[in-house]
């Protein structure tokens, strides 16, 4: 295989990772960059009255997390957003009448094409004399 023998030197940026942040009871301590755009990226699809509250409510419940990490942190979040979200109404329910009423294009016009030969059959034969 060619990469039996290849050694990687990347930096240590590029391989970011995130270390859990313990702490007991400290409410005063800062939100990480990592999980703070977590809340921001959580709370895009709020409304600004949600998101503002989402925001504030997200702050103070990360801040009663004891080892404050990514994974943690985002299954806090995820539960809370689902309170604020409020999803946009559907527009496919808003039609729901009776579609028969309603104007067309193929109801309003005249049929086109030929008569079917049995079209007004029952009337030519009902004047016909028996006999």
């Amino acid at each position: 295989m060619w990469l039996a023998g290849a050694s990687f030197n990347l930096p240590n940026a590029s391989r970011k990772t995130a270390h859990p942040i313990c702490t007991k009871g400290s409410s005063a301590m800062s939100i990480p960059d990592e999980i703070d755009e977590l809340v921001l990226q959580l709370g895009a699809s709020l409304a600004p009255p949600q998101y503002d509250a989402f925001v504030t409510a997200a702050r103070a419940a990360l801040a009663d997390v004891p080892c404050l990490g990514p994974g943690s942190a985002f299954r806090v979040l995820a539960v809370l957003q689902k309170r604020f979200f409020i999803p946009p109404p559907d527009v496919r329910y808003a039609n729901l009448g009776a579609r028969h009423y309603r104007p067309s294009k193929l109801r309003g016009l005249a049929a086109v094409g030929r008569d079917d030969p049995r079209v007004g059959g029952r009337d030519r034969h009902r004047l016909k004399v028996a006999g």
